[in-house]
C-alpha cells in the first residue's frame, strides 16, 4: 500500500473443510494490522462451495481487489473477484455484495491472476476447460463502484496458437478490430 503495508491473499479452511477467500494486511514491521478486517484478517465465502483467492491488487482509490476461483453453482470453478474497502470490509457497492463470479467456457475456468489496466478496469487471466482441452481465458471488468460487468473475449472471435503461449505465439481475430489495443501482462 502507499503506507508501506503488505497485503496477502489466499484461502483458509473452515471446520467443515470448505475454503474461503482470505486476505490479511500487515504493518511494515510484519505485525498484523489490527485496523484491517478482524485483527488484520478477513475471510469471505464466495459462491456455493469452496473458494480461494489467488491474486491481489490495490486500486488507485485505496480499495483492495482479490481475484480467485469459486464454485458459482454451474461449474465447480469460475473466475471470481472480491473487493474490500481500505479498512478490510466488503465493498457492497461492487458486484453483488462485494463479489463477482463469472462462468467462462463450457466446463470450468481457473483464474491465475489480476491486473488493473490504465483505465482502471480489472483484467483477469487464466484458462477455461471445455472437457477436452484448456484455452487461455481473459476477462475485463469495470473497476468502478458499479456492477462489474465482464467484457469477455468470445471463444469464437479470437484464436491463440499455440495455447498455452510460448516464445512464438499468434493471436488471430475472426473479424476486423478497429482502434483496438492488445496489452499483455506478465
Amino acid at each position: 500500500t502507499t503506507a508501506g503495508k503488505i497485503i496477502l491473499a489466499g484461502r483458509s479452511y473452515q471446520a467443515s473443510g470448505v475454503s474461503s477467500f482470505t486476505t490479511a494486511q500487515f504493518m511494515p514491521n510484519g505485525v498484523l494490522d489490527a485496523s484491517f478486517g478482524i485483527g488484520g484478517i478477513i475471510s469471505t465465502n464466495v459462491g456455493v462451495a469452496s473458494s480461494s483467492g489467488e491474486s491481489v491488487r490495490l486500486q488507485s482509490n485505496g480499495k483492495i481487489v482479490v481475484s480467485g476461483n469459486a464454485n458459482g453453482g454451474t461449474n465447480y470453478s469460475d473466475f471470481s473477484i472480491v473487493r474490500y474497502t481500505s479498512d478490510g470490509n466488503l465493498d457492497f457497492g461492487f458486484g453483488f455484495g462485494g463479489r463477482i463470479i463469472s462462468s467462462i467456457g463450457n466446463s470450468y475456468s481457473l483464474n491465475n491472476g489480476i491486473a488493473i489496466d490504465a483505465t482502471g478496469k480489472l483484467v483477469l487471466v487464466g484458462y477455461s476447460y471445455d472437457g477436452t482441452k484448456a484455452d487461455i481465458a481473459v476477462a475485463r471488468y469495470h473497476g468502478g463502484d458499479h456492477l462489474g460487468t465482464a467484457e469477455l473475449i468470445a471463444p469464437n472471435e479470437c484464436s491463440i496458437a499455440p495455447n498455452p503461449f510460448n516464445v512464438s505465439t499468434t493471436i488471430r481475430w475472426n473479424q476486423e478490430v478497429k482502434d483496438g489495443e492488445l496489452v499483455l501482462y506478465t
